[in-house]
């Protein structure tokens, strides 16, 4: 099966703007990452709504929108957000400086209403909501504490210097 290119996932609907911030983060593995990775994929797959595989561009604007719902969480109220890796499995936890990419105030109401839209069409129940929600905030995390931003976030551009 081929999968058709994907379209970059237009968000300019949610007013984002990208934020410096000074984060307190959780120390991560490769593992947890891939493992969240696979957890999201498998329960959007064991939920029903298998035809995801079908329309990698679905696939591509619920993550999106799911990270995005993360990183204003994580402007919002971050202790409440990273209280997930309250586990010494975790420790120590390292200061880190990233470019977070959030919906406006506005915006943010506008995309969690299009995540529980979706969710509900695809008939993704309450605890498979919940799966989700964990795999987004370790993906949203360990690639911030990695890189110093979203996963699917444009990196910046830089100056060279000559």
């Amino acid at each position: 099966m081929e999968i058709p290119p994907l379209e970059p996932f237009d968000i300019d609907h949610l007013e984002p703007v990208t934020v410096e911030v000074m984060l307190r983060l959780p120390r991560l593995t490769t593992d947890d990452t891939r493992e969240a990775a696979q957890q999201f994929s498998r329960v959007l797959a064991s939920a029903g709504a298998d035809d995801i595989y079908e329309q990698p561009a679905d696939l591509a604007c619920i993550l999106s929108r799911c990270l995005l719902a993360v990183a204003d969480e994580l402007l919002q109220n971050p202790h409440n957000l990273l209280s997930l890796f309250c586990s010494p499995q975790y420790e120590p936890w390292f200061e880190r400086r990233c470019d977070l990419l959030a919906p406006s105030a506005a915006g943010a109401a506008v995309n969690r209403a299009a995540i529980a839209s979706t969710l509900d069409r695809w008939q993704i129940d309450d605890a498979n909501r919940h799966l989700l929600t964990s795999a987004t905030i370790i993906l949203a995390v360990g690639s911030l504490g990695t890189i110093g931003r979203l996963p699917m976030q444009v990196q910046p551009e830089t100056q060279a210097m000559n």
